[in-house]
């Protein structure tokens, strides 16, 4: 990569330009990620990802708390499914009645 190339990649997003910090926490990430495929582990993927980004922030001089969430509470994910399921219905009974679809016997 030529210098005018890596002057056009922000610092944070070159392994050469990280601090040692932001390589530790890059090389957990990896580390999760190799464990397997879970919830859990997305979660903790998502968190040190976060850390890396406001250490990065800190290290660029970008004045910015970040808020991780990574759950929502169960009334938001009910609330969220019941519209999904409203929209689903609402899209089928458009296909019908564009004769997109045919109805169910």
């Amino acid at each position: 990569m030529s210098d005018n190339e890596s002057d056009q990649i922000p610092r944070r997003a070159r392994l050469d330009g990280m601090t040692g910090g932001e390589r530790a926490i890059f090389a957990a990430v990896r580390e999760v990620e190799e464990m397997g495929v879970d919830p859990r582990l997305t979660d903790a993927v998502v968190l040190l990802q976060a850390a890396r980004d406001s250490v990065a922030d800190f290290v660029d001089g970008v004045n910015r708390r970040r808020e991780v969430r990574i759950a929502k509470t169960l009334a938001e994910a009910s609330a969220d499914l019941a519209r999904l399921g409203q929209a689903e219905a609402e899209h089928r009974e458009r296909m019908y009645r564009e004769g997109k679809w045919p109805r169910p016997r």
